[in-house]
């Protein structure tokens, strides 16, 4: 009696036992080793980046969209100018790491990257350079940022908001131009003939990228202020009437500590210099042709033809040098 006891009862651990790996087999058959391995890896993925950026960036550097593996960690090396891809629509490539060396590239694009990054829950590693598209959107994309040495973020536009921004976004050289009474290689020039149709074209300009910008930003949970915050600082310096430190040609804007700190942008490594000039030097080619901004400040450090300056020599029209620090 006994003997048939024990048998029942072990009979039913086996089958409770087998039921239990049939369970635990299903479950991990439902999720793909490529998805399995940032969600493990994430666990301790500050640690890992911490330990591991320098390693990755002498991978990553040279290397354009492409997925590499780092001890077991999908990482996208983006070294380059972000280009649209014919035919894609959204990427659907799992990593945990984004390696971002960018001058920039087609906003449509890099609003498509900055979603697939947003999905993965990617870290970035931002690296030398990102301006422009890779600053307005990559950025702002990624969970936590490590910035290595001697790295410079920055936007110089912003996506026009107006049909007149539109226009003067377009053509702003050649109507300044023509509105100055100079030539434009051309002879005389109907204006209206050259704003009418971008005013046209601009619906559909509104449509894709005005519209597409919001949605992005509602997306990654960001305020839409983090890419439109340029236009607000551009057109406010060049209205101040006796102001001696206007954008003459263009303006970049330097992304500091504190602009990360506003839109909630969170750091696990950051660096910036503690002159103000060394933007300038990390940007020589930038600084000879356009004015320097940083952070919330309301005056450009630099300004080209004039060089440093501060902000009491930009209210007295005297151009004076000034390197003030970045703090």
């Amino acid at each position: 009696m006994t003997s048939r006891l024990d048998r029942k009862s072990g009979i039913g651990i086996l089958l409770s036992t087998f039921l239990q790996m049939l369970i635990c087999s299903s479950a991990f058959a439902q999720t793909s080793p490529r998805d399995a391995a940032p969600n493990f890896a994430r666990l301790h993925l500050s640690d890992f980046v911490l330990e591991n950026a320098e390693e990755i960036v002498g991978r990553c550097r040279g290397t354009h969209d492409e997925i590499v593996m780092h001890q077991g960690v999908r990482v996208l090396c983006y070294h380059g100018i972000v280009r649209a891809t014919p035919g894609v629509a959204e990427y659907n490539r799992g990593y945990s790491i984004a390696y971002l060396n960018s001058p920039g590239g087609d906003i449509a694009h890099s609003m498509t990257l900055g979603r697939e990054i947003f999905r993965n829950g990617a870290y970035a590693i931002v690296d030398q350079h990102c301006h422009s598209a890779c600053g307005s959107y990559l950025l702002p994309s990624a969970k936590r940022l490590y910035i290595t040495n001697n790295t410079v973020m920055s936007m110089h536009t912003a996506t026009p908001r107006t049909p007149n921004d539109f226009v003067l976004s377009r053509f702003a050289n050649e109507l300044r131009d023509i509105m100055s009474g100079g030539q434009t290689g051309e002879g005389d020039v109907d204006i209206g003939e050259r704003i009418i149709p971008l005013i046209n074209e601009y619906d559909s300009f509104y449509r894709e990228f005005v519209i597409g910008e919001m949605d992005f930003f509602k997306l990654i949970a960001r305020d839409v202020a983090f890419a439109q915050r340029y236009r607000e600082i551009f057109r406010t310096l060049s209205r101040r009437r006796g102001y001696s430190c206007k954008p003459q040609a263009g303006l970049h804007f330097i992304i500091g500590p504190e602009y990360l700190d506003e839109f909630n942008l969170k750091t696990i490594r950051a660096w910036f210099p503690d002159q103000r000039s060394e933007f300038v030097e990390l940007m020589q080619n930038t600084a000879e042709t356009d004015a320097l901004i940083y952070d919330f400040d309301d005056h450009p450090f630099w300004i080209p033809g004039m060089g440093l300056v501060s902000p009491q020599s930009c209210l007295a029209g005297l151009a004076t040098n000034a390197d003030a620090p970045a703090e």
